[in-house]
């Protein structure tokens, strides 16, 4: 199989798509494809056909491909399992060479491996929902493709249902970059497209769950980490593979992803703790204690502003506990929580800070007016947020004022974020050759 960017390059970013069967039912996946590169601001030439429309989403349709002005890049089939080989034939003398098959009923994928390789050109799927590329404006998808947020995380898929819910990450501030779903892979396999997210400069990390047909694709995911960071989704959690974080559950390839995608630099291991709660304290220094992280000792000026914030009993200031406030409101909490933030944050012996949000409407604040001084002063330093049992409506404004910080966050989860941090950690010092593998987590 051909390998790098260069050869999916039609698929992810092409000049011209034609969608055979596209319909005017807005309700229909061929629409939905239609619709899709429009949403997007797609910038290519879009062919719809269809033999009984003038126009699809306001676009000019055409009767079939040989109406076509010219061969497209890709062509994305939008009908039925029985009608794909005699397409696949047409597409072939109009000199179309790259294809994607969405339907879910075609009976003999042998006959599409056949002639993928009889004639050269290249499929994905069937059985796919085909691919979204955000960085370049692009998606041949048959499920809707909200306004997610263009990072560096790609996602190399098998089953569409879990490639196509991306959307429920949207509102944890993960950027995505490319999804491929390959389907059934008749032609385009997990090592070819493995090899083209390796290969392509704006993904900055791979995320991974198919069941791989092809006995290299373990050696190809090793070789991948080489070059970038790879989490791998296994379920059994029984393989063990050189310079890949495996997982064993879903929400985990996104929960360190989100660590590794943008700004963050993650290269020690001390950390800061700020919260209102010894009992949450407790359970994040449990779990920093399993996954290798310790709590920094504090400099001398660290520990003058700390003391200026802190309730006059207090003598340990890391983990930094700032509650009772003097009374509830959340101009008080609020300067706690920033005030105890920044000194940690400022201090050169922390590596990362974890800050327990615990809020309610009493004691919100201004998260972003507060916090925006902190990120801005330490762009590249982890700064991570635990909402911790946040009221409903105080959360959603916590959300967006977070993802306006870009500041990655965690909701109830209070072992997560030293779980995340201690995998991205491994893995650079993996690289950098001080130690054999990446923990398996989970």
């Amino acid at each position: 199989m051909m390998s790098g960017m260069i050869h999916l390059e039609p698929f992810l970013n092409p000049v011209s798509v034609a969608i055979l069967g596209a319909s005017r039912n807005p309700r229909s996946f061929s629409y939905r494809i239609v619709k899709n590169m429009l949403d997007l601001g797609f910038k290519g030439r879009i062919y719809p056909i269809n033999p009984n429309a003038d126009s699809i989403a306001g676009i000019k349709a055409y009767r079939s491909l040989s109406d076509l002005p010219e061969p497209p890049d890709l062509l994305v089939l939008g009908l039925s399992g029985e009608y794909v080989m005699g397409v696949l034939r047409e597409a072939e003398r109009a000199g179309i060479r790259n294809v994607i098959i969405t339907a879910p009923d075609v009976v003999d994928k042998d006959e599409i491996t056949d002639f993928a390789r009889r004639s050269g050109i290249r499929i994905l799927g069937p059985s796919t929902i085909g691919v979204i590329n955000l960085k370049d404006r692009f998606a041949a998808c048959v499920l809707p493709v909200r306004d997610l947020k263009t990072g560096g995380v790609s996602f190399l898929a098998q089953s569409g249902g879990l490639s196509g819910g991306l959307g429920w990450w949207r509102a944890e501030g993960i950027g995505f970059n490319k999804i491929i779903c390959l389907g059934e892979g008749c032609d385009i396999g997990e090592v070819e497209a493995l090899r083209a997210l390796a290969s392509d400069p704006a993904t900055e990390v791979i995320l991974v769950y198919l069941d791989p047909k092809d006995p290299d694709f373990y050696r190809e995911l090793e070789t991948t980490a080489l070059k970038k960071p790879v989490i791998f989704l296994n379920p059994s959690g029984k393989v063990s593979l050189e310079g890949v974080i495996v997982v064993k559950r879903y929400y985990e390839l996104f929960e360190i992803a989100k660590l590794f995608e943008g700004r963050l630099r993650i290269d020690g291991n001390r950390i800061g703790v700020v919260s209102v709660s010894s009992g949450s304290i407790s359970v994040v220094l449990e779990s920093m204690k399993k996954n290798g992280l310790v709590l920094a000792e504090l400099t001398e000026e660290t520990i003058r502003r700390l003391r200026a914030v802190a309730n006059p009993w207090i003598s340990s200031f890391n983990p930094m506990d700032i509650w009772p406030p003097v009374e509830l409101s959340g101009e008080d909490v609020g300067w706690r929580y920033t005030e105890s933030a920044a000194a940690l944050m400022d201090d050169p012996g922390v590596d990362g800070v974890i800050v327990i949000l615990e809020l309610m409407e009493e004691i919100e604040f201004d998260l972003e007016k507060s916090f925006r001084s902190i990120v801005a002063r330490h762009p590249h330093k982890p700064l991570i947020i635990v909402c911790w049992q946040i009221e409903e409506g105080v959360l959603e404004r916590v959300r967006r004022e977070l993802l306006a910080l870009d500041i990655p966050f965690y909701i109830n989860e209070l072992e997560r974020p030293a779980e995340a941090y201690a995998a991205v950690l491994r893995y650079g010092a993996w690289r950098e050759g001080r130690v054999p593998v990446p923990a398996v987590t989970g």
